[in-house]
């Protein structure tokens, strides 16, 4: 049976894959903040590119460097602004409407089944697939709508109870990865499922959860398959 990633990414390119299928994607949406657009921006222009794939697509939230506090910071600022006007882009959230990846799901961009890419990190965040690359692979995502994936092995994490009072999702979070222990994940989906308490568990704490899983380093995971049960009780 295949994997809610394989499943995705199998539609985003057209045709079935399985873990560690290297896939030409179609992205759904594609997100840059004011901290890495500047550089996605400056090298979409260095490609000679004069629009973007669909302005509809795309979102550019200002909230890692706001209210600029340079000179320099206001310029960028400013530099991303004309050009989101030039480009026609739809889904700019300026100064104080919001955090990039409070954004993507509060608006409804980030929906079951999507392929979401972020000019950030912390892009997994989401809960539909979602990832984050460098600022030139963001700017070819502004091209052509597209970026090659490596299909993600998965790790199934099963977590049983209720939390302690006191403890959060973040705690939880934190927990699972000091037992699994700095394992390195290049391109893999963490998915955790919460039994029996998910009807308890919130939205917020659920992308909490995937927030805080980029802190794990890179390497290739031995294993095709991994489940780990946690009792919070």
């Amino acid at each position: 049976m295949p994997t809610i990633s394989e499943k995705i990414l199998s539609r985003a390119a057209g045709k079935q894959v399985t873990a560690d299928d290297f896939v030409i994607a179609n992205i759904d949406y594609a997100m840059a903040h004011d901290g890495t657009g500047v550089l996605a921006v400056k090298a979409f222009k260095e490609m000679g590119i004069k629009k973007v794939w669909d302005p509809e697509r795309i979102i550019i939230p200002f909230d890692h460097y706001t209210p600029a506090h340079t000179d320099t910071g206001a310029k960028l600022h400013h530099g991303i602004r004309q050009w989101v006007k030039e480009q026609g882009i739809t889904s700019f959230f300026d100064i104080g409407e919001g955090i990039c990846h409070q954004v993507v799901p509060e608006n409804g961009f980030a929906l079951p089944g999507k392929l979401i890419i972020g000019a950030d990190s912390h892009s997994c965040t989401y809960g539909a697939f979602a990832t984050g690359v460098g600022a030139t692979d963001m700017a070819e995502i502004f091209a052509s709508g597209k970026l090659w994936l490596r299909v993600p092995q998965t790790i199934r994490i099963t977590v049983e109870g209720k939390l302690s009072k006191g403890v959060s999702a973040k705690d939880l979070t934190l927990n699972i990865i000091k037992n699994i222990g700095t394992i390195i994940l290049i391109l893999v989906l963490i998915s955790i499922h919460f039994i029996p308490c998910s009807e308890r568990y919130s939205s917020t704490a659920r992308f909490d959860e995937y927030h805080d899983f980029p802190v794990f380093t890179a390497s290739r995971i031995p294993c095709l398959a991994l489940r780990l049960r946690y009792s919070c009780e």
